[in-house]
């Protein structure tokens, strides 16, 4: 029993030498990098962060559904641990920031939307004058529709073709009811 014991005791310490090296060398390693970011320039900053950027952005549209739903589960959870060690003046800070990034959100959003509105309405008005005539054409023809119920098909108007009229040169557009 004693060489048992002794065998045992000497891999528990060869084990723990080698967890020993193997925590040397990961502080080296660490200091190395940590020292290696405090030297670097702002460019390569940002090629290394950008460079991070783009391994997450790949990992995450090739996850599975499952790894996806694990990934939004385990951001919700830190998010909502971070939130409870936080001190009331942490968590003011945080919602007053919120706020004006949410007021700066619907800014940028209005701004976006009132130059959306405005390029549909020069699209709008920039069609060819043989198509405007055609569109006036058939606004016309509408417009002469009688508005009566049926009460056969409860429509208003029974059933309308639209075809194109081959008198001249320009075609124009015609409406009939039957």
């Amino acid at each position: 029993m004693s060489v048992q014991s002794t065998l045992s005791e000497t891999n528990t310490n060869k084990e723990n030498e080698k967890l020993n090296i193997k925590e040397t060398r990961q502080g080296r390693e660490s200091s190395r990098k940590w020292q290696k970011r405090a030297e670097e320039t702002e460019e390569e900053c940002e090629t290394r962060l950008a460079k991070i950027r783009s391994r997450y952005h790949q990992k995450k549209a090739n996850e599975s559904a499952e790894q996806q739903i694990e990934r939004n589960v385990q951001n919700a959870n830190n998010i909502r641990n971070k939130h409870a060690l936080e001190t009331e003046e942490q968590r003011n800070k945080r919602n007053s920031q919120n706020v004006s990034n949410m007021c700066k959100k619907r800014g940028s959003n209005i701004l976006q939307n009132t130059v959306n509105i405005v390029e549909d309405d020069e699209l709008e008005n920039n069609l060819e004058r043989v198509d405007h005539e055609l569109l006036n054409k058939f606004r016309d023809n509408i417009s002469k529709f009688e508005n009566k119920e049926y009460k056969t098909c409860e429509e208003r108007f029974p059933s309308i073709d639209l075809f194109r009229e081959e008198k001249s040169n320009s075609g124009s557009l015609v409406a009939e009811s039957k």
